[in-house]
């Protein structure tokens, strides 16, 4: 608990003001009676009032009370906010707020309408968990798993823009080599402001040019007097 308690202080000290005071706002709707204290009765109308009893109970209030002395301060109720934020949870199988690794079940994960199932590695490791659920991996490696998937997902992202580009390139190239051929013809000599290209004379016989009479091998501009007999 004491390294959920760091991290919940460190979230709340290098918070927005937005994010304070939405913490603030958390424990005054706790403190009904205006105290400056919160006693088990109010966590646990206030988790019951604001539908976290789905993921905690009270328990939790004896976890996060550090000095034991049957009621949470600010900071105290500051682990919980930091809780709800970061959808930390309690091990389905003995209630308990898992505090490290745990284990996840595959199957409820990609459900949407499914809250997920949760256990800690003790209860993982004696297998108590409910029927139809499993198989299980741990956080970490789903962690990995999402990472993967959103690389593989840009990569395809990626290669598909260059696809589009590409396919663009070549629209745009032939569209050149159409203008080209227009100008050459009348007027008598061309200028193709891209490529260098040479026609050969002994292709044009019957008054049409092909796109396999080009040869285009140069980047460069050139302006070049010639003539065709058609």
């Amino acid at each position: 608990m004491e390294e959920i308690r760091e991290a919940a202080l460190a979230y709340y000290e290098a918070g927005t003001d937005e994010l304070k005071q939405t913490a603030v706002a958390m424990f005054r709707s706790m403190d009904v009676d205006g105290n400056g204290w919160i006693s088990i009765t109010e966590f646990e109308n206030f988790l019951k009032k604001n539908r976290y009893s789905v993921h905690y109970d009270r328990k939790l209030f004896f976890e996060i009370d550090r000095d034991r002395n049957n009621f949470l301060d600010f900071e105290e109720v500051i682990i919980f906010f930091y809780m709800t934020q970061t959808k930390k949870v309690l091990c389905d199988g003995c209630r308990s707020l898992i505090k490290g690794t745990y284990f996840i079940c595959s199957d409820c994960f990609c459900k949407t309408n499914n809250n997920g199932y949760d256990l800690c590695c003790a209860c993982y490791r004696s297998k108590k968990f409910g029927q139809g659920h499993g198989p299980f991996v741990d956080n970490y490696s789903i962690l990995l798993s999402i990472r993967n998937l959103l690389q593989q997902q840009q990569q395809e992202q990626q290669q598909q823009q260059a696809q589009v580009v590409q396919q663009r390139e070549v629209s745009s190239s032939r569209t050149n080599k159409v203008r080209f051929i227009n100008y050459g013809l009348s007027v008598g000599y061309y200028s193709y402001p891209f490529k260098i290209c040479s026609l050969s004379p002994g292709k044009i016989g019957n008054g049409n040019l092909d796109f396999g009479q080009l040869d285009c091998n140069y980047e460069i501009t050139v302006v070049v007097s010639t003539s065709f007999y058609c």
